[in-house]
């Protein structure tokens, strides 16, 4: 109703986001895995869903011993966990966003989606 007062067609309005639309061929013709660590929310499941039927290779967070085994070794390279101990590292992997940065930070996963749960200025910390 608000577009018919300002006298603008539709069409002009609802143009094709070109940097979306190249960001998906992309990401598809790439076979780019991808992680989605907020799968506890309703809209991230129903996202996976569709990308999924797109074509996009979704990482599955595991969950395992081993897995979390691995990725707790990788991390206790890093600078910022000089001073951690085995617990300290235990609490952060456990964060689902700080596990799947860590499966991006292995080369296990080539993106990362979040922030429909966890606001931007943590997803930006992680």
């Amino acid at each position: 109703m608000f577009l018919n007062m300002l006298n603008i067609p539709y069409k002009k309005v609802f143009v094709k986001n070109k940097f979306r639309e190249r960001l998906i061929q992309q990401g598809i013709s790439t076979d780019a895995r991808i992680v989605l660590p907020e799968i506890d929310d309703s809209r991230v499941v129903d996202a996976k869903r569709e990308l999924l039927q797109m074509g996009f290779n979704i990482v599955e967070m595991d969950d395992s011993s081993e897995s979390i085994t691995a990725l707790k070794n990788s991390i206790s390279t890093l600078k910022f966990t000089n001073n951690w101990t085995d617990e300290q590292l235990h609490i952060f992997i456990q964060n689902p966003l700080n596990m799947g940065m860590a499966l991006v930070t292995d080369g296990l996963a080539d993106g990362l989606v979040a922030g429909a749960v966890t606001p931007t200025s943590d997803v930006i910390r992680a």
